[in-house]
């Protein structure tokens, strides 16, 4: 957003120009009408840039904490990508129900199989509460002339919102069953995509998650 200074700049230069105005345009009843349409246009500006011209501006945080629990992004091939791996496949299968053959370990191996194969587009984001995984997210960045996941499963086209603004497809969201009535791991895992969003100006966010 707007920083401070260059906020107090940009009205500085209005408040001059309305001054201005009212000395030149008396006695006309112009004096009075057009500082007010300035300094109402400069209040709607300033506005419209707060909540819409911020992308660029926006400073991602690699870590951060809230409360007792520590948020970080991960990279592919460390010991935090294995967690990320192995936490989200710990909270979407039960191995042995309505006949699941496949192990923990495996699932595993296909979670990070198919993460790896986002490359850097794909951003991880893990929660952790002493040192244990409690939540995670994962986000993908748009890429010209290649589909998310979502559009080949569900054989669906997202063009239509490409023409409109950038897209990022959100998935990988998970939190531990113990904390899940615990406000801030949702939290910080929401300022997570946030600010990654804003950071690459993202105008539309698509979702996918299991219960």
């Amino acid at each position: 957003c707007i920083s401070s200074a260059a906020s107090d700049v940009y009205k500085r230069q209005v408040y001059f120009c309305s001054l201005l105005a009212s000395i030149l345009l008396m006695p006309d009843v112009l004096f009075l009408i057009v500082p007010y349409l300035l300094c109402i246009s400069c209040g709607l500006f300033t506005i419209y840039l707060n909540l819409f011209w911020f992308g660029r501006r926006n400073s991602l945080q690699k870590s951060f904490a809230i409360g007792d629990f520590s948020f970080q992004s991960i990279a592919l091939d460390t010991p935090e990508f294995h967690r990320f791996c192995r936490f989200y496949a710990e909270q979407i299968y039960r191995p042995g129900e309505n006949g699941n053959t496949k192990t923990i370990a495996q699932i595993t191996d296909s979670v990070r199989c198919v993460e790896r194969g986002m490359g850097e587009n794909a951003k991880m984001y893990i929660a952790t509460h002493n040192g244990q995984v409690v939540g995670c997210i994962r986000c993908v960045i748009d890429t010209k002339d290649r589909p998310f996941p979502l559009e080949r499963d569900l054989q669906l086209s997202l063009d239509p919102l490409r023409k409109i603004g950038k897209v990022m497809y959100v998935g990988r969201l998970a939190v531990d069953h113990a904390y899940r009535e615990r406000p801030d791991v949702l939290n910080g895992l929401f300022k997570c995509f946030v600010d990654l969003a804003l950071s690459k100006d993202i105008a539309f966010v698509v979702a996918e998650g299991f219960s």
